[in-house]
């Protein structure tokens, strides 16, 4: 007995229209799926987003201890500028061998950016 030809139902593109069957919790998952993708995602951004501020808060922590790592260096941290009036919001006044043993102020619109200033400076001395 000839073998029937069965090419035929292999020529073309397949397309799945419908599932005929499948578990319930199969279906429930794969009409969830773009919601619990939707969720995962915000999840992995605000995990980011935090990791992001602690490593600022580290490498404000880093600057804070590279002005002060003289004997006798001191960093002061000012409380914002809640005046609207213009002025930078946030400042630091530091002391040191590389101030002249003055207090220097430094600020900017975020404590991260008054650190910035005051490393600024701290580095240019260091080269000297």
């Amino acid at each position: 007995m000839a073998q029937p030809d069965w090419t035929f139902l292999m020529a073309g593109d397949w397309t799945i229209n419908r599932v005929v069957f499948a578990p319930q919790a199969a279906v429930d998952l794969l009409n969830d799926l773009d919601a619990r993708i939707a969720r995962h995602n915000s999840r992995i951004t605000e995990l980011l987003e935090a990791n992001n501020r602690y490593l600022q808060d580290a490498r404000n922590w880093h600057i804070v201890e590279q002005l002060r790592v003289g004997e006798g260096s001191s960093v002061e941290i000012l409380c914002d500028n809640a005046d609207f009036n213009g002025q930078p919001n946030n400042a630091v006044v530091c002391n040191g061998e590389w101030t002249d043993w003055q207090n220097a102020r430094f600020t900017g619109d975020t404590i991260a950016a008054a650190l910035g200033a005051a490393l600024v400076a701290f580095t240019q001395w260091s080269r000297t």
